[in-house]
């Protein structure tokens, strides 16, 4: 078998070819060892999926990974470390601190719109208090109800939502999830009952490998779908008959409200699944009587939360991170807090939920200061681009959906100037890949440790 030479380098402004490079080079090493996707993880302990998240340019492994790619391959292994020019970025005296207002477009879709606007003076106030604002983890509760149980019967429930008080049957056969309401009931198993369901593409999952599966598809096979979210065809719900409607009211406007609550009772949530993932397993569960098999799912997630913190305890020690989106667009990056609150109840947003929540992960000082500005009541902060190094953190996750949009953010001056690019610490989470509910959480935690220690974690 012919022996190869891999040459990896990283230089200012080329991180996203650097990962394309690399990409390329693992790629042709196991071509040229006659191996498949699935051998080579094999080979090496993987999953098939990592491999092609690995060729595609997805995600950069640790060096102990490339080196099992190498012996595997039969290849040898090198990597260049080439200086960078000297920068100094001083976050507290830097007099560039810029902030702007918005609302990122992945934001809306998760219904986390609530940015702060920021004004400069609050942002300079923001910047020079960091050193001293103190962390304290939250203490998390119970997630804020979807509804509250009345009373029951063997023909009625009787429950209360902030729009009024209703009568649903015991068993309703015919559900509408005007959003992503199924997934807490597919985990649930009574996911058969539905007579049509929210988001036209259905980029979930129900599996901690980050894929679609069998079981998912089989369950909403032929069920009708909803347009999602904003303009719901109300003849065609109305026409299905159905004997319940879960909704939540981020989505689902009064004016579609008043419609539909006249053909059938209407649960609308105040938060969305993807904010309240154990919430909603515990409130469907109850509505549905099916108590036994969310107490099961709830303790089989914390197990595996438990095994993940541990993996990474040593490694995460003492480090920051932070959760940003990126517009390239509009020169901007949203970061998201810690947490944010309702009505005096801590939640985590799914786009913060398994790394603060479950893992347990120190946020950036200079988010939080902003955020204990108002409150919690915020859930996200656009800043501009050339304010990135204000941000004290040394781990970032850049939501993303497509590879440009992470390599444009790596191009960043402010970015490559940060602790977090010098140390190759900063990972594209491609959020809808990994899906909703506890499962998806379970997805993102392990795409999480292996970035951060280079090998899977089932």
């Amino acid at each position: 078998m012919q022996q190869s030479r891999s040459r990896f380098t990283r230089s200012p402004g080329q991180s996203d070819t650097s990962l394309e490079d690399m990409a390329k080079a693992v790629r042709q090493a196991r071509k040229r060892a006659g191996m498949t996707q699935a051998e080579l993880a094999s080979a090496i302990g993987a999953s098939q999926g990592n491999i092609a998240r690995l060729e595609g340019g997805q995600h950069a492994p640790s060096v102990r990974v490339l080196q099992n790619i190498a012996a595997a391959t039969h290849s040898r292994l090198s990597i260049d470390l080439t200086p960078l020019p000297q920068r100094r970025f001083d976050m507290v005296q830097t007099t560039r601190r810029h902030f702007m207002g918005g609302a990122a477009g992945l934001a809306s879709m998760l219904g986390l719109s609530n940015f702060m606007h920021v004004s400069a003076q609050d942002a300079t106030a923001a910047a020079e208090d960091m050193d001293g604002y103190v962390w304290n983890d939250p203490e998390w509760g119970d997630e804020p109800a979807s509804f509250e149980i009345l009373s029951r019967s063997n023909e009625e429930i009787i429950v209360s939502t902030n729009d009024g008080k209703f009568q649903i049957p015991t068993d309703p056969q015919r559900i509408v999830a005007m959003n992503i309401e199924y997934v807490p009931l597919f985990e649930l198993d009574i996911a058969s009952r539905f007579a049509a369901v929210g988001r036209q593409n259905l980029v979930t999952d129900i599996d901690s490998d980050g894929n679609l599966t069998e079981a998912l598809h089989n369950s909403l096979d032929g069920v009708p779908r909803i347009e999602f979210p904003w303009e719901p065809d109300l003849e065609q719900i109305i026409g299905l008959e159905p004997d319940l409607i879960l909704g939540n009211t981020i989505y689902q406007s009064n004016d579609v409200y008043n419609v539909l609550v006249q053909s059938a009772p209407f649960l609308r949530a105040p938060n969305t699944v993807s904010n309240t993932p154990r919430g909603s397993i515990r409130d469907y569960a109850a509505l549905f009587g099916v108590n036994e098999i969310a107490n099961e799912l709830l303790s089989n997630h914390d197990d595996y939360v438990r095994r993940a913190k541990s993996r990474i305890s040593e490694l995460v020690n003492g480090r920051k991170l932070l959760i940003v989106e990126f517009s390239a667009e509009q020169s901007q990056i949203w970061a998201y807090p810690a947490f944010a609150m309702q009505e005096g109840v801590i939640f985590a947003p799914g786009t913060t939920y398994p790394f603060f929540r479950e893992l347990g992960m120190r946020p950036s000082n200079f988010v939080e200061s902003l955020a204990s500005q108002s409150n919690y009541e915020k859930q996200g902060f656009a800043i501009s681009t050339e304010d990135f190094g204000l941000i004290d953190a040394d781990l970032v996750i850049v939501i993303s959906a497509n590879n440009e949009n992470f390599a444009a953010f790596q191009s960043v001056p402010s970015v490559q100037a940060s602790l977090a690019h010098s140390t190759q610490s900063i990972y594209e989470w491609r959020f809808a890949e990994h899906g909703w509910g506890l499962a998806g959480i379970r997805s993102s935690i392990s795409w999480f440790v292996e970035c951060i220690t280079g090998e899977p974690f089932e």
